[in-house]
């Protein structure tokens, strides 16, 4: 009876991913939709999207990396041993993000004066990150006695954990400013949302409520036992830094960049609403040139935004 409640948890578990897997693709359909239909990128910072796809880029890296190149004696605490298909799951998860932000960024580049610069910015952090892993996987050694003695294999693992995880995060809140910005300098018709502006509300409403959702269960996707590396010595009334940066280093940086992330399309929506809801009263106080004597502002429902 036990073993068979832990299979249908289990069984829900990976339904859970399933389904988030494919809502996470759908919520970047209405910004590509609105880029597409708009013919421009106008009201989204090139920037923004750029830091996130650096950070979705590192993840689907890292778990590529891991499920590929993982020596079956290392405990890894961010898959199980040996990998599970929740495992792929999780890799096939960031790799759905990684793919719908390479995807928006390509949209976002046709219509950026200076692509060369975000291609080459691109392009040399793909050299430092992803050449590394590629080369560990073709050509590492891995010592007889199963210890982190490829100095490749170790330099990759300090590279992501150490460096790469921590600046990726903190671009990704980064971004976010990056967007207010883009969002407060609309001037004119740029400031009604729509019409001249390629920014997508919806979008930034769907995105804060299924990344949220992906952040809470990135805490169950890894396995039970490492879930908690570095909680128990927490007291209830003070928060270990050390502990946390432990805990965010092994396993907790997806769970972290996801919920920063749904965090900032929250602000980014409440930021580009109210800007909107500026322009409409605005412009329903200008002298009408028709008969009524003052201009009424259409409305757009939500999700054509």
């Amino acid at each position: 009876m036990l073993a068979r409640t832990k299979s249908a948890r289990r069984l829900t578990g990976l339904e859970i991913r399933r389904a988030l897997t494919i809502v996470t693709a759908l919520s970047f359909l209405p910004q590509l939709h609105r880029i597409w239909t708009q013919k421009t990128s106008k009201g989204i910072s090139t920037d923004y999207v750029f830091w996130n796809l650096l950070c979705a880029t590192e993840q689907f890296k890292f778990f590529v990396y891991l499920l590929i190149a993982k020596d079956p004696e290392q405990n890894i605490p961010l898959v199980y041993d040996p990998p599970t298909f929740g495992d792929r799951l999780n890799m096939y998860q960031t790799a759905v993000v990684w793919l719908s932000f390479f995807t928006l960024f390509g949209a976002c580049l046709r219509h950026t004066p200076s692509k060369s610069f975000y291609v080459i910015a691109y392009a040399l952090y793909i050299t430092i990150s992803i050449v590394p892993p590629i080369l560990d996987i073709l050509y590492g050694f891995p010592s007889p006695d199963h210890t982190y003695a490829d100095p490749l294999a170790s330099g990759i693992f300090f590279l992501s954990m150490c460096l790469l995880n921590p600046l990726v995060s903190v671009l990704v809140v980064y971004a976010v400013f990056s967007q207010i910005r883009e969002i407060n300098s609309a001037r004119g018709p740029e400031l009604s949302i729509p019409p001249g502006n390629a920014l997508s509300i919806c979008g930034l409403a769907v995105q804060a409520v299924v990344f949220a959702a992906v952040a809470f269960t990135w805490i169950w996707r890894v396995p039970i036992e490492n879930a908690r590396l570095g909680w128990d010595t927490w007291s209830w009334t003070v928060v270990g830094l050390d502990n946390l940066m432990y805990w965010y280093n092994l396993v907790g940086f997806p769970a972290f960049d996801n919920g920063v992330f749904a965090m900032g399309q929250g602000v980014l929506f409440a930021s580009a609403w109210r800007r909107r809801k500026g322009r409409e009263n605005a412009v329903d106080r200008e002298p009408l040139l028709g008969r009524s004597g003052y201009r009424t502002t259409k409305f757009v429902p939500l999700c054509n935004e």
